[in-house]
C-alpha cells in the first residue's frame, strides 16, 4: 500500500490511499515459512500433545484426546500433516 499523511482534526491521517501490490492467497505466515516440511501424524499428535500439556495441564485424559482429534482432523483437510 501506498498513502500519503495529512494532519486531521485528531492528528495524523492517511490520505490517497492506494494498492501497489497483491499477495498471494496462500502466503507463507512467520508460524510456517516457505522451506516448512509436512508432517507425518505420528510428529503432529507428538507435537500437538506436547503444547496441549504444556499449555493446559488440567486438561483430563479424554479433553486430551479430544482436542487432539479434532486438531489433526482440522491439520489434515488443511494438508499441514500426510494422509
Amino acid at each position: 500500500m501506498e498513502f500519503e499523511v495529512a494532519e486531521g482534526e485528531r492528528g495524523l491521517k492517511a490520505t490517497e490511499v492506494s494498492l501497489v501490490a497483491t499477495v498471494p492467497d496462500q502466503a507463507p505466515t512467520p508460524s510456517a515459512p516457505a522451506s516448512s516440511q509436512v508432517l507425518t501424524p505420528e510428529r503432529y499428535r507428538q507435537e500437538v500433545t506436547e503444547v496441549l500439556l504444556r499449555t493446559a495441564p488440567s486438561l483430563t485424559a479424554q479433553s486430551l484426546v479430544e482436542a487432539r482429534r479434532g486438531l489433526i482432523e482440522h491439520a489434515r483437510s488443511h494438508g499441514w500433516i500426510e494422509g
